[in-house]
């Protein structure tokens, strides 16, 4: 999240030079193979009733994004969509619906959102996963070419099927604050970033709680015009 908003943050500053645009839309078609789409474990001693998991998949993407800027405030709102076909294993066949709206305010030193979304996923055609989700965040400016940032995400997990038993309950709450710095290297030529995250999600079921960290260092450099690595 860390990285894609200083990327999003250094495009912002080529869009002020060449206008805002209200709407965004993109979309993407792929060809995929997963030679393991049941997850079926490398000892099959206890599973051998499992056949065949390898299949090829259909994957269509898709997003629309609209956003308007008031003064010192602004808004987003966005939907997104990913649908996967799979040819053999029909009852793998998954659809994703999320919905997203983002307030925010900007001032000469800091920006300050408050993305909110909820996701609603299908597989085989019947309810899977609902989720909601926030991510209150803060970006500051440190000097001319450093920025810092604070935020949590919020996370309410809903799984629409019932477990086989308490202890497999994935139904959950999940918080992650982190922080991170940026360096923006002059003329737009990229940036350098460091993140740090702790992830804490309470699971209904306790097979599924856990405590992780998260540390993450990302680096974009522009090679040539339009060319970026």
């Amino acid at each position: 999240m860390g990285a894609a908003y200083a990327d999003e943050y250094a495009k912002a500053l080529e869009r002020r030079r060449e206008g805002e645009k209200l709407i965004r839309v993109s979309s993407g078609f792929y060809t995929e193979w997963d030679d393991n789409v049941i997850l079926k474990p490398s000892d099959v001693s206890t599973v051998a009733e499992i056949g065949n998991q390898e299949d090829f998949r259909e994957v269509v993407t898709s997003s629309v994004e609209f956003s308007k800027r008031f003064g010192d405030f602004g808004i987003k709102l966005d939907y997104d969509l990913y649908f996967a076909n799979q040819d053999d294993i029909g009852i793998f066949d998954l659809h994703s619906h999320t919905w997203g709206v983002t307030p925010a305010y900007y001032s000469k030193s800091f920006t300050l959102s408050a993305p909110l979304q909820y996701n609603h996923t299908w597989v085989d055609d019947s309810g899977f996963l609902s989720t909601f989700s926030g991510n209150p965040l803060v970006n500051f400016k440190i000097g001319e070419r450093q920025l810092g940032q604070m935020g949590v995400k919020l996370q309410v997990k809903n799984y629409l099927r019932s477990p086989v038993n308490s202890n497999e309950d994935r139904d959950a709450f999940r918080v992650a604050p982190g922080l991170g710095w940026f360096f923006f290297f002059p003329n737009s030529k990229g940036f350098f970033g460091l993140r740090y995250e702790l992830d804490v999600e309470d699971a209904d079921g306790r097979n599924w709680s856990y405590l992780g960290n998260r540390a993450n260092a990302s680096l974009q450099l522009a090679l040539i015009d339009k060319l970026k690595l």
